[in-house]
């Protein structure tokens, strides 16, 4: 069973989000699905891994982030900490609004950023699951061609995919480049109770498989190597569409 939901969250965006219900049994446990910059909740995999853990037993609750897809509010490329910040919203409605259990968060590209940075603040989800996430935010092929046309135009486009599949492009200009350098992704070794898989393909040419190895690393220095799972995916690339 697929329900449609609109959360409110505390700046007052409405929040479109898709719950899909487990076909298997009655549970109250939910999984959280945070998607990557630039697309919405039914892009790429997502709704695929909603279908799969139905057929596990799973509830899932898959939502556009503000400005994104068919929520309310405005496109921000580097606001990772307000993500972070709604999807703290977003879990604490499902299990006070809702009565759910919410056992886990996924999030790929940048949403694998926004869940490592929720685990690191409040650390209160069992399952942590990092996809395709970048460790150094001052790198990136992309960011740094971005980079490099503000500096001579004082702006840049930067493509989203709509919710009816249409591209559009938002503006980026040096604040979001100065944003997005400033998040110190270190602040994940504040995780301990989490469990936490970083789940990367081998091939991925936007953000480099060596950030997901990095981010395992530096959590098994300061944590029990049981807390944490690095699980390459050969031959995949960033989306896991080759």
């Amino acid at each position: 069973m697929i329900i449609k939901e609109t959360i409110q969250n505390k700046h007052g965006e409405a929040l479109k989000g898709i719950y899909t219900k487990s076909s298997k049994l009655e549970t109250d446990k939910v999984v959280i699905i945070c998607h990557g910059l630039g697309v919405h909740k039914d892009a790429l995999f997502y709704p695929q891994l909603s279908a799969c853990l139905s057929d596990i037993g799973l509830n899932s609750f898959r939502y556009d982030a503000a400005g994104s897809g068919e929520s309310e509010g405005i496109f921000a490329y580097a606001d990772y900490n307000r993500e972070m910040e709604d999807l703290r919203f977003i879990k604490e409605y499902l299990e006070q609004r809702r009565g759910m259990n919410v056992v886990a968060v996924v999030g790929h590209s940048k949403g694998g950023g926004v869940v490592l940075l929720y685990a690191a603040k409040y650390d209160d989800v069992p399952f942590t699951v990092s996809v395709s996430a970048r460790y150094h935010m001052k790198e990136g092929i992309y960011h740094n061609k971005v980079r490099e046309i503000i500096k001579k135009k004082g702006q840049a486009a930067w493509p989203v995919i709509q919710y009816d599949g249409k591209q559009m492009f938002q503006t980026l200009k040096q604040d979001d480049i100065v944003k997005r350098d400033s998040i110190d992704m270190s602040v994940i070794l504040h995780s301990q109770n989490s469990k936490i898989c970083v789940i990367h393909g081998t091939e991925d040419d936007i953000i480099p498989y060596e950030d997901s190895k990095e981010i395992y690393q530096k959590l098994s220095e300061v944590r029990s190597k049981e807390k944490q799972t690095h699980i390459p995916i050969p031959h995949a690339g960033h989306n896991f569409d080759q």
